[in-house]
């Protein structure tokens, strides 16, 4: 490895200037390679969505857009001034050019970078910037308050309008429990669309709620010796995790010392889930609203749901979880609501979420 590739081997390790200038301590301050690798991978996503722009160049600008700097000081803005550091980072350029196969490569799509003129060069200088504050939403969870600055300056600086609304939307801190780089991430895969957006976040909490859920009460039945239980609850923490569901798989990841009976408690666990799954829409389903309605209402009395009311419960819900939002039909959505107002939310507008657990309280 030649001398300048092991330069910048260890730039890409420092931490960024700008987290150690607003106190962020530099074992979490985040890495010149972590910036890169997340602006290539923002490339990548929002870059696909337009046909006009170049994109294999696109995702190169995000790899180089900084490697001008693996010999420099990581300016903050404001530090030197622009003049000045524009002609230092050139002249590190030039020297790759000169060093490095590929460095005329390089050196053009820096070059483009830099004079901001092309519609690839417009959008790369957007995303750089959208990404340091999107690591400041994240430090600012942690209590780091001298991140904030980060949120007017890009916002000024953001045209394009799905970035725009992407960074309104994550600016309102809806989902703080959910790293924003993962929102970040599915907003630029949805093209700021807010209201799949919110479809989507409310689906992946509500699944992570679930999972734990199942987790918890594949533990009870165990112990318990509920194969009943065991069995059905290992089904839905199977479907949670997107994962196929058949005996086999049950048997090798849940379940090894699968009981006699256990084809037999599979093939029921399933019938049940099926038939509540597929029975939502026609005949049965004001005899099964007439049953959890009771089970409901006995619970609001008492505080609480039994295990086995629980059971019922998640036999009717829990599957749809898996579903489109779309395909949701409309009489669960307005049964939940009937139980809880908070638990889901109009279709439509989407405007607010709180998780309840079934098995809690209801409120």
């Amino acid at each position: 490895m030649s001398e300048i590739l092991r330069e910048i081997v260890t730039w890409l390790k420092k931490p960024r200037t700008g987290w150690i200038k607003r106190d962020i301590p530099e074992e979490i301050a985040e890495t010149v390679f972590l910036h890169t690798k997340k602006v290539v991978r923002a490339a990548k996503i929002f870059g696909k969505n337009i046909p006009e722009l170049n994109y294999d160049r696109f995702c190169k600008m995000g790899v180089y857009h900084d490697l001008a700097e693996y010999s420099e000081e990581d300016y903050a803005p404001g530090q030197i001034s622009l003049e000045e550091k524009h002609q230092r980072e050139r002249a590190v350029i030039e020297l790759l050019r000169d060093k490095l196969w590929r460095g005329q490569e390089i050196y053009d799509i820096w070059v483009e970078f830099e004079e901001g003129a092309t519609l690839e060069a417009i959008l790369m200088v957007q995303l750089d910037k959208l990404d340091a504050a999107i690591q400041a939403l994240e430090y600012e969870k942690q209590w780091f308050e001298r991140v904030v600055d980060f949120y007017p300056y890009v916002q000024a600086r953001l045209t394009h309008p799905v970035l725009k609304n992407t960074f309104e939307i994550l600016l309102r801190k809806n989902f703080p429990e959910v790293d924003f780089y993962e929102q970040y991430f599915l907003l630029l895969e949805l093209q700021g669309d807010e209201e799949r957006f919110y479809q989507e976040m409310y689906r992946q909490i509500f699944r992570a709620e679930e999972l734990r859920f199942a987790e918890v009460e594949i533990k009870k039945a165990f112990e318990s010796r509920n194969d009943e239980f065991f069995m059905a609850y290992n089904i839905i923490y199977l479907g949670l995790k997107g994962e196929n569901i058949t005996l086999d798989n049950v048997t090798h990841t849940l379940w090894p010392d699968l009981p006699d009976n256990g084809k037999e408690l599979f093939d029921q666990a399933i019938a049940d889930i099926e038939f509540y799954r597929l029975n939502f829409n026609n005949a049965f389903w004001s005899n099964i609203e007439q049953k959890c309605s009771v089970i409901i209402k006995n619970a609001k009395k008492s505080w609480s749901i039994t295990h086995e009311q629980s059971m019922k419960l998640r036999f009717l819900f829990s599957w749809e979880a898996l579903l489109p939002f779309s395909e949701i039909p409309e009489e669960t959505i307005l049964f939940r609501q009937s139980w809880s107002p908070h638990l889901f939310v109009d279709k439509n507008t989407l405007l607010q979420w709180t998780i309840i657990g079934w098995g809690k309280s209801a409120q």
